[in-house]
């Protein structure tokens, strides 16, 4: 019998420090429909992975691979706050990995990611949603531009802000004037695909 594609790439992911990880959207048809019409994209969520483990008496983390049994943990800004939790939360979702090219920079952002996650102040941002990403969309789908309307760095985050702080907002040459789509990180000049796939723990 022969094997789907998604269960041949399973077996060969190995997530390290610092990727960046794309979630489909997992609502029902019409809310899916209506959320992937404006975010022009399959992808509703983003998060940061950050491994398994510490090194050398650091928080750090070491890369996961299938040989491992612990759930691989990935940072993620939720309606909780800026939290380290674990895959297993996502099982039986699509996902897609995305590597940036320079490994110095890829573990500096899983070490900086972890540092918000153990921030008490870094709620989810709500305000952001309201007052500028959706605006933004509007705009953007109507107008087919690009609005100055941006998160501005906040202290708070949404989840594609987490991830783009991570990396020092560096990810991006135009600096995100206006908000971070989990869409655009597959545009990423410095970021390249590895993975895509159904997430089984």
């Amino acid at each position: 019998m022969q094997q789907r594609v998604d269960e041949v790439n399973y077996v060969m992911i190995k997530l390290i420090p610092g990727d960046i990880i794309l979630f489909q959207n997992m609502e029902s048809w019409l809310p899916r429909t209506i959320k992937e019409f404006f975010l022009e994209s399959k992808w509703g969520h983003v998060s940061v992975s950050w491994g398994i483990g510490y090194d050398d008496g650091n928080e750090f983390v070491v890369p996961y691979d299938w040989n491992s049994r612990v759930d691989p943990l990935h940072v993620e800004a939720i309606g909780r706050g800026t939290l380290k939790t674990g895959l297993c939360n996502y099982t039986g979702r699509r996902i897609k990995v995305l590597r940036h090219t320079d490994p110095d920079k890829s573990r500096a952002a899983a070490i900086l990611a972890g540092q918000y996650a153990r921030q008490g102040n870094r709620w989810y941002d709500y305000w952001t949603i309201i007052r500028y990403v959706v605006p933004y969309l509007f705009i953007r789908r109507i107008f087919r531009k690009n609005c100055g309307l941006g998160y501005q760095h906040n202290e708070k985050f949404i989840c594609s802000e987490m991830a783009d702080a991570a990396y020092g907002y560096s990810l991006f040459d135009d600096n995100r004037r206006f908000p971070t789509l989990p869409g655009d990180y597959e545009y990423a000049p410095d970021l390249k695909p590895v993975w895509e796939g159904i997430w089984k723990q």
